[in-house]
């Protein structure tokens, strides 16, 4: 078959797709045209075909019934129809697809060899450059390093930062610098692959806090909780299998952020922020549905952001939760976005304005159905992004 045919016809249908679904990355197009065959073709081969004729990857051609797949999509018979209907006569049904190239000159092959033995010469020199240049200035003693007139540190989210110690900070305390937390303390997000205790004495590395809410925070140091002052507790076998989710990129690979409430409603919440879960929004709008005493899920694995998405959680059938056969009556579906700004009046402070969109589909006669969408924008202040962002997510009302 024609090549310069097959990628026009690869080009055609994804941006087909394109118009029918709001997800445009590969996977996400790829899955929806998979879908209009009711797995008769494996979304793969639409990856793979991608892959080749439009980002332009060195991988073999896809197949003849495939390719006659691709023209189905279109609304034609098979490859023959295309070709009929669209007036192409490839130079032959058996041409192979590997574009002939131009010999290369044997002056112009020296040259850009000549070129590339440069090249690396000169990353060479500016690597071992740079590494004798930290060498020379390391300090022996790099743990007791502070900057000049800096005794004081402040915790930022998930890790302390040096600070001055007249430094006033909005709901942040301002303590004296200690080196073994400023070097080891941070806060982290794990999953089953952690690595929670050392494999040569088996001591933990992980230490953990269980919030009023239920949902657990994890450091890398043991002590008291930065915010809060309270005792961190180490990780154990059982918190781990209690509490820590195994992700898996299915509709089945929940966290759950709340699992004192005692009610069948179950609400599955999504946030994403630029394609990546939004764990501060997700967190802060799950108030909102534990107010109406509903079971929080967050879908903090899934990176499916449409209909198709939602299409997922098959109605006739149970979804698992922890191994147990749950049913979802609530999806909740929403993006942010975050701008910041610096401040003159009051000095040293940032502005973070948020916009956040949102669609709630509730069960209607066994169906999904979109019953409520909204657009919030508000704004914080704040000394840092991490302390204006959060301000601006507090004020957010989403009644």
């Amino acid at each position: 078959m024609n090549h310069q045919i097959i990628k026009q016809i690869v080009e055609a249908i994804f941006k087909k797709a394109k118009k029918e679904t709001p997800s445009h990355t590969k996977n996400a197009l790829s899955h929806h045209i998979a879908n209009k065959f009711d797995g008769k073709i494996n979304y793969r081969t639409f990856e793979r075909a991608y892959e080749k004729y439009i980002e332009g990857k060195n991988i073999g051609p896809p197949k003849k019934g495939s390719i006659n797949f691709f023209c189905e999509y279109l609304g034609y018979e098979d490859y023959e129809d295309y070709i009929t209907k669209n007036e192409q006569t490839p130079t032959s049904l058996t041409e192979p697809l590997v574009e002939k190239l131009p010999k290369k000159n044997p002056i112009d092959r020296k040259k850009r060899l000549k070129q590339l033995l440069f090249l690396i010469s000169i990353i060479l020199i500016l690597f071992f450059g740079s590494y004798y240049a930290i060498l020379l200035f390391k300090n022996k003693n790099d743990i007791n390093i502070k900057e000049p007139n800096v005794d004081c540190m402040a915790w930022v989210k998930d890790h302390y930062v040096l600070i001055d110690c007249d430094s006033l900070l909005h709901n942040t305390k301002v303590i004296p610098y200690n080196a073994s937390l400023y070097k080891n303390m941070k806060k982290v997000r794990v999953n089953a692959a952690y690595p929670f205790f050392s494999e040569i004495d088996q001591k933990p590395l992980v230490w953990y806090y269980k919030t009023k809410r239920g949902t657990i925070e994890y450091f890398t140091a043991p002590g008291l909780h930065p915010v809060n002052g309270e005792t961190l507790k180490k990780i154990t076998p059982g918190i781990i299998t209690k509490y820590v989710p195994i992700h898996n990129l299915k509709p089945d690979s929940f966290l759950t952020i709340d699992e004192t409430v005692e009610t069948n409603k179950k609400t599955a919440i999504l946030i994403l922020n630029n394609d990546t879960f939004d764990n501060d929004m997700t967190t802060a709008f799950a108030s909102l549905f534990l107010k109406n005493k509903s079971h929080i899920i967050r879908l903090n694995d899934s990176k499916y952001y449409d209909r198709e998405f939602v299409n997922r959680f098959d109605l006739e059938k149970e979804t698992l939760l922890n191994g147990n056969k749950i049913s979802i009556d609530t999806l909740v579906l929403g993006t942010t976005e975050y701008s910041f700004k610096k401040n003159d009046n009051p000095p040293n402070t940032i502005t973070c304005t948020v916009s956040f969109n949102y669609r709630i589909f509730e069960k209607k006669r066994h169906k999904w159905q979109e019953t409520f969408s909204k657009r919030k924008l508000t704004s914080g202040i704040g000394y840092s992004e991490d302390e204006a962002k959060q301000n601006a997510i507090n004020k957010t009302n989403y009644d």
